[in-house]
């Protein structure tokens, strides 16, 4: 049985994006989640403190590019 550890953020929404091996892909497989207490201090939006500064402008690839995202459907009016 082979076995992958990953450590992973959830959104406030609870949206989990875990992107599987390729020995795993096509496979059934159980998903177990342990939560991870933070140890330290948290923001207002409930990051770790200095998380952002850790990691904005970390991407150093001068080809790298955000797509055109589309136009987003409009929400529904409330009557």
């Amino acid at each position: 049985m082979e076995t992958v550890t990953a450590e992973v953020e959830i959104s406030k929404e609870g949206r989990l994006i875990f992107e599987a091996p390729d020995s795993f892909k096509g496979a059934s497989a159980v998903l177990t989640l342990t939560k991870k207490e933070h140890s330290g201090p948290v923001d207002e939006n409930g990051w770790p403190i200095g998380f952002w500064d850790k990691f904005y402008g970390c991407i150093q690839d001068e080809t790298f590019q955000r797509l055109p995202q589309g136009d987003a459907e409009p929400l529904p009016k409330f009557e």
